[in-house]
């Protein structure tokens, strides 16, 4: 980045307060942040790039990259630069991580288990790397907090000494007991506004351009977030963070805890309430490569009495599928196909997902799970058909779609189609298309605005455009990105490999829903064959 890419991102946002001797010479530390962000930027997609096509050095490499941003104290250089700079500085870097995932496949997959090793050398090792960020960071930060008003710790105000403290996470249980039995909201309300000022004690995190406070517990995160209402700069201070807050509910929570006239306060001499956390906590997603594993380790086919599919109509149409295995337990989960899957993991770390499963006449019963891993105790029907599997090496021929449209014919909204075309040879394509309006309301009012995009082996071409009866402006444009909408499949069990041109490799649970091949299942959807 160049001297005058720095001056454009300075004055991003305004001014970075700063103490008198760096005021003078800003370039240097703000270069080397920013460099910092590019660095975060090439692992990020290496990593990302990894989890897809070698998934077990993708997950080490993962857990390498989010230990390397602990080291670099990444989130407190984020936290100086504030959101709207971060956001100019990532954009910027966006280049380096295409880049980087380029690199990295000119030397091939094994390539992906060095990562964590390259994560401990330039540009990579930030002590080295960034001295004058690091040695300004500290004063950096001082002369940031004090100018915006976030206190020391030292400085934080006194809570009142002997008040209960409670986590967000029991906030749930609290706002049950505001409840009377006959459920009067009223009188909820009025033991709500009776509870006053109250202590509650998280972790900041970041959700966009918002701060929230949550509990996080081994895997676990509270239903309701609180909203503080402070400033951005005052909450980005503390991303990462456990605070304690002291404020007065706004009105009884549904989703997020809104509050007035809050201050972040020093936690001593607060009591913690003996609530339970339980009702107020839901399992965390995990992420596909904590639960891939080794290769030649997944679930063996043998294992396995068969995929129940179920399709039923609700609000919307409902697809679930559940893999049954010869033990008596199921697994729910879709994100990892059969053959990767790490039984073991999935079970610890996604235990809502398993159950138990019985034939009875007629059809199928289950027992869930609940986030803890314990049996509801309860068997209930569970409707579906036995999926068949495929035979190893199975070929296909002829192209399978699936069509959706999100939106109203009032507001706009994107139609989409996306087509597998499968070839006895074992080759593929992908065709994909959008279509987006701006709807009748925006019309009724002069305006009206499309999109359209079209993805196939010969790259992308996209279009748009808008405008009124007197102004009209568009956009076209191509992108040579072909290679990643062809490749070889190779089809086994309930397991749909695609290999793609470009390098990449994704297996994906996939199966019929009846020997005539017709329909199949995959991606999380149907697909249907042309002709149907």
């Amino acid at each position: 980045m160049n001297l005058r890419q720095v001056a454009l991102l300075g004055a991003a946002a305004g001014p970075i307060l700063l103490p008198a001797p760096l005021a003078a010479q800003p370039e240097t530390w703000l270069r080397e942040a920013v460099s910092l962000i590019g660095a975060d930027v090439a692992g990020e997609a290496m990593v990302r790039h990894c989890e897809a096509v070698a998934p077990p050095a993708g997950a080490a490499a993962r857990a390498r990259l989010q230990q390397w941003r602990d080291e670099a104290q990444l989130a407190t250089v984020e936290a100086v630069l504030e959101p709207q700079r971060v956001a100019s500085a990532r954009s910027s870097m966006a280049a380096v991580g295409t880049k980087a995932v380029a690199k990295l496949k000119t030397l091939g997959n094994s390539a992906c288990s060095q990562i964590p090793d390259w994560l401990q050398q330039p540009p990579f090792d930030p002590r080295s790397g960034y001295p004058t960020l690091y040695a300004a960071l500290p004063a950096i930060e001082r002369a940031r907090a004090n100018a915006s008003g976030v206190a020391a710790a030292a400085a934080k105000p006194s809570a009142r000494s002997g008040a209960t403290v409670y986590s967000v996470a029991q906030i749930t249980a609290l706002v049950r007991q505001w409840w009377p039995k006959d459920g009067s909201h009223d009188a909820a309300v009025q033991a709500m506004r009776a509870a006053g000022r109250i202590h509650i004690q998280g972790k900041v995190i970041q959700a966009k351009d918002s701060y929230f406070v949550v509990t996080e517990r081994d895997g676990f995160q509270s239903d309701l977030w609180l909203s503080t209402g402070l400033s951005t700069a005052e909450m980005a201070a503390h991303k990462g963070r456990t605070v304690t807050v002291e404020a007065r509910l706004r009105e009884l929570p549904s989703r997020v805890i809104f509050v007035s006239d809050a201050r972040i306060v020093d936690a001593a001499g607060l009591v913690p309430s003996d609530l339970p956390e339980e009702p107020g906590l839901s399992r965390t997603s995990v992420a596909p490569a904590q639960i891939v594993a080794a290769a030649g380790q997944g679930l063996k086919p043998q294992a396995v009495h068969g995929l129940l599919h179920n399709a039923y109509m609700a609000a919307s149409f409902v697809e679930e599928v559940l893999l049954l295995l010869k033990d008596g337990t199921y697994y729910r989960g879709e994100a990892v196909s059969p053959d990767q899957l790490d039984v073991a993991a999935s079970r610890r770390l996604e235990p809502q997902l398993w159950g138990k499963w019985r034939a009875v006449a007629g059809g199928f019963e289950i027992m869930p799970n609940d986030d803890h891993g314990r049996a509801s105790g309860t068997w209930k029907k569970q409707g579906g058909m036995l999926a068949p599997a495929w035979k190893a090496g199975e070929r296909l021929s002829g192209s399978y779609t699936s069509k959706s449209f999100t939106g109203s014919i009032a507001t706009g909204g994107v139609y989409r189609s996306t087509t597998y075309a499968f070839r006895p040879d074992g080759s593929f394509e992908i065709i994909g298309y959008a279509q987006g309006g701006s709807g009748s309301m925006a019309a009724a009012n002069g305006f009206s605005a499309s999109s359209s995009s079209l993805t196939s082996k010969e790259g992308t071409t996209s279009s748009a455009g808008g405008g009124n009866a007197g102004v009209f402006a568009g956009s076209s444009s191509r992108t040579n990105d072909g290679a990643g909408n062809i490749g070889r499949y190779h089809l086994d069990g309930y397991t749909l490999t695609l290999e793609y041109a470009d390098g990449r490799r994704e297996k994906r649970l996939c199966a019929p829903w009846s020997a005539d091949r017709q329909r199949l299942y995959m991606l999380g959807e149907t697909f249907t064959r042309a002709g149907t």
